[in-house]
């Protein structure tokens, strides 16, 4: 029989005679391997946001940064000119290319109403991010010409069978936009990936936007304009050049050094929030959070392995003398014990494999993220098990296999050494000990994501976001209907108020602005950024604003024109005015508009916890309305909407009826949060049971040391809680002293992810005991096991030798 044949056979034996502890290490290791598959699936996906373009690295986004004296205003839209200008100043782009998104439109196919997300866009767009630029990929049509008119529209298959019923049928057919434009459908091709920062379900030719277009560069809208530079160029080398068309155009619009251009990676989109984009975004501090938690799940595992192995040692040591006296060498015994690591390497890879399998899609739910509802072995994936695999068996074989291999086969039979050969017990306590602390940080860590969750819901926003629900009018309606409308929907009896305005508290969609006054000494120079919201009478009363000093409506808001303000504290604050009376009647310009302070109302958030609360104006006057808030007190809310989407359907026949509830829209804020709440739960649980393990391998160890000291003691009088508390005390130690360690590991990691937020929670002693609660009351339950298996033995039995 061969070397490799006979280590193979006494490796299936050795594992079937100690089929207990193998279990537990291939169970420990499989949890670990399932948290970093997940992982790894996770932090692959964020990361590959917009990289599939085959010139993903020569693509960029402009943008725009406005200096005023107090704040810096980052704007990913351009103006209007923008791209014409860039065709003509730098013909060495390969592409200019410019795009206007417009989510859940209404369109309209033979008086039947769906929503679509649309992308109006130039016809390089689809060369730019080659999409689709393989003929198979288009189901029908001509690439080539989809684009190039007015009136012109590309369907993705998923929309033209929703709507057609057959993608083909779709050719041909006609669509009509929100603005009653008609469009021709003149190709349908494959569904985009969701993995981009600009999804679409509706390609519209760029020229059919239908908008007041401005020849200046003072303007700013929702044009996002992308460059596609030369393989030789790069970003940093053509910045000089951009600051000479930024003073070309851009300063002599807004004013010298007020404003900068700047090239944004189309993959960096996905992790700046400060430009914005139309996908979700998320954060590399986020991802790489989660990698250090893998990473730290495997190694716990690993020193989970170890503890378990090392202290099965003693048994497997008159083993090692005897395979020694009949001719075995070192390097023998260590490829003995390597391949047993790796046979239980490979086998718990495999059942993280299957569990990840089965998994993935609770997974993705969890996570909230599109990544598939199958688990597919992509090449970066095999790679990746393919180096767990190596470093797992590297990790979990090599000590165990020096430290047995070292055995003398005299010292062994006679029992001289085999008790006391492990002189790595301290290095064993210090992997337990580091294995609580990793499991403590991640409680704590889940204590403090979870707090922080509870004041998103308990903090006082300063308005009601109970019982309301937003209608979203999707702008430019003549305010005649929109007025119309809010008059019909107060008809109904569960309608407490309703009220017109261009956004809501906390929608995402407010505007900015920056504001000027004479009477408050705030000269151009000095100008600082105010939010404001244009809203009717009622928008006070309904959303329940606390009223400080003055008046909230107005006797006439029939012109279109800025009646008056109602701004918050903060405003009255950096206007310097001692109280609130002091400020009404004081004129204030905004927007280039100068009005009175008719009203101050108390603080309130406009934007998510994440940022502080802004100077915010209530404008009155202007009927730009694109959200009617309506306050309802109903038990059948069923009825109540459709009620209320008849009233939707009087007055708008042609357009969706979409609403959206206030509280429900505030948890959205937080998406980022609670899906990454969810997976430290997950993985703190799986560690605990990880490192329980752990906590089995050592008491096993030390009670196989104090074998004979037991019986002793038994002898000479000691009561069983005396030996539970004997062979427990070493393990409440190190449970104790890793929660010292873990305390400024978890204020580290849970401050930098703390400081994304201006209004936060912070780490307190009660979250710290909570954590070190669990963590010993497990220890407790997992060594008391082994240590009363010890403690209850017959003396006889460990005395019998002497």
């Amino acid at each position: 029989m061969s070397l490799f044949a006979s280590t193979l056979n006494t490796t299936r034996r050795n594992l079937r005679h100690q089929w207990g502890s193998s279990l537990l290490n291939v169970v420990g290791l499989t949890l670990g391997i399932l948290c970093s598959v997940i992982i790894f699936l996770t932090v692959r996906y964020e990361f590959s946001f917009d990289t599939h373009h085959q010139n993903n690295e020569q693509i960029y986004r402009v943008t725009n940064n406005y200096y005023y004296p107090t704040f810096t205003m980052y704007v990913g839209h351009t103006p209007d000119p923008m791209a014409e200008a860039l065709r003509n100043d730098f013909p060495e782009f390969e592409r200019v290319v410019s795009i206007h998104t417009s989510q859940n439109h209404s369109i309209s196919i033979e008086d039947q109403l769906f929503e679509s997300d649309i992308l109006f866009c130039d016809p390089a767009f689809i060369q730019l991010l080659d999409y689709y630029n393989d003929a198979s990929q288009w189901i029908i049509g001509d690439p080539t010409a989809a684009l190039n008119e007015v009136n012109q529209t590309v369907l993705t298959q998923s929309l033209a069978e929703k709507v057609f019923g057959d993608a083909e049928e779709a050719l041909g057919k006609t669509i009509t936009l929100s603005n009653g434009t008609n469009v021709e459908v003149r190709a349908v091709i494959q569904d985009p990936p969701p993995n981009t920062n600009y999804p679409f379900e509706q390609l519209v030719s760029y020229a059919t936007f239908d908008r007041v277009a401005s020849e200046s560069f003072g303007s700013v809208n929702s044009t996002t304009t992308f460059v596609q530079l030369p393989p030789e160029v790069t970003a940093e080398s053509l910045q000089p050049a951009l600051d000479q068309f930024n003073a070309k155009y851009m300063e002599t619009a807004w004013g010298e050094d007020f404003v900068s251009m700047a090239l944004q990676p189309l993959a960096a989109i996905h992790f700046d929030g400060r430009f914005g984009a139309d996908n979700y975004m998320t954060s590399t501090t986020y991802l790489w959070t989660l990698g250090l938690i893998g990473l730290f799940m495997i190694v716990v595992a690993c020193i989970n392995f170890v503890n378990l192995t090392t202290a099965k040692a003693i048994t497997r040591a008159k083993e090692v003398g005897v395979r020694k006296i009949l001719g075995s060498t070192k390097k023998h015994i260590i490829a003995q014990f390597m391949t047993e690591s790796l046979l239980l390497a490979l086998f718990a890879v495999g059942f993280g494999i299957v569990l990840a399998q089965l998994s993935f899609t609770y997974f993705s739910e969890l996570t909230n993220l599109n990544i598939g509802n199958e688990f597919t072995f992509t090449p970066d994936l095999l790679a990746f098990l393919g180096g767990l695999l190596l470093f797992i068996t590297v990790a979990i074989g090599v000590y165990p296999a020096l430290v047995l291999s070292k055995f003398q086969p005299l010292d062994v039979i006679r029992a001289r050494k085999a008790a006391n050969s492990f002189k790595g017990l301290s290095l064993r306590r210090v992997l337990i000990t580091f294995q609580l602390t990793a499991s403590q940080a991640l409680a704590i860590g889940a204590i403090v994501i979870a707090s922080q969750l509870e004041l998103f819901q308990n903090t006082d926003l300063g308005f009601d976001q109970e019982s309301i629900l937003v209608v979203d009018i999707h702008g430019n309606e003549p305010s005649e209907k929109v007025k119309s409308l809010k008059n019909s929907v107060q008809q109904f009896p569960f309608v407490e108020l309703a009220s017109l305005s261009s956004s809501a508290p906390m929608s995402g969609n407010s505007s900015t602005t920056g504001l000027t006054s004479v009477d408050a000494g705030v000269a151009e120079e000095e100008r600082f950024n105010v939010e404001y919201i244009m809203v009717d009478n009622d928008f006070v009363d309904a959303m329940n604003l606390e009223v400080l000093a003055g008046k909230t409506s107005m006797t006439t808001l029939d012109q279109d024109t800025v009646r008056g303000y109602v701004v918050n504290e903060t405003l009255i604050e950096r206007l310097a005015f001692a109280s609130p009376e002091e400020a009404l009647g004081k004129r204030i310009t905004i927007h280039g508009v100068e009005s009175t302070i008719i009203g101050v109302v108390k603080d309130f958030h406009t934007l998510s916890l994440h940022e502080e609360i802004k100077p915010v104006a209530l404008i009155y006057g202007i009927r730009d309305y694109s959200l009617l808030s309506i306050k309802y007190q109903t038990a059948n809310l069923q009825e109540a909407v459709a009620q209320l989407e008849t009233a939707w359907q009087g007055v708008f026949p042609d357009k969706n009826f979409d609403f959206y509830f206030q509280d429900e829209q505030m948890g959205d804020m937080y998406d980022n949060e609670i899906r990454f709440a969810k997976l430290i739960r997950v993985f703190t649980i799986i560690s605990i049971a990880i490192a329980c393990f752990g906590l089995i391998g050592l008491s096993a160890f030390s009670s196989v040391r104090r074998f004979k000291e037991i019986g002793i003691r038994k002898v000479l009088g000691a009561s069983v809680p005396h030996l539970l508390f004997l062979l427990s005390r070493e393990f409440l130690i190190l449970a104790g002293v890793s929660l010292i360690f873990s305390v400024p590991i978890a204020y580290y990691l849970t401050a930098g992810w703390l400081a994304d937020f201006a209004y936060r929670i912070h780490l307190t002693w009660w979250m710290v005991g909570i954590a070190g609660f669990i963590t010993i009351t497990f220890t407790l339950l997992t060594v008391g096991l082994q240590s009363a298996r010890a403690a209850t033995m017959n003396p006889v039995e460990s005395l019998r030798s002497e």
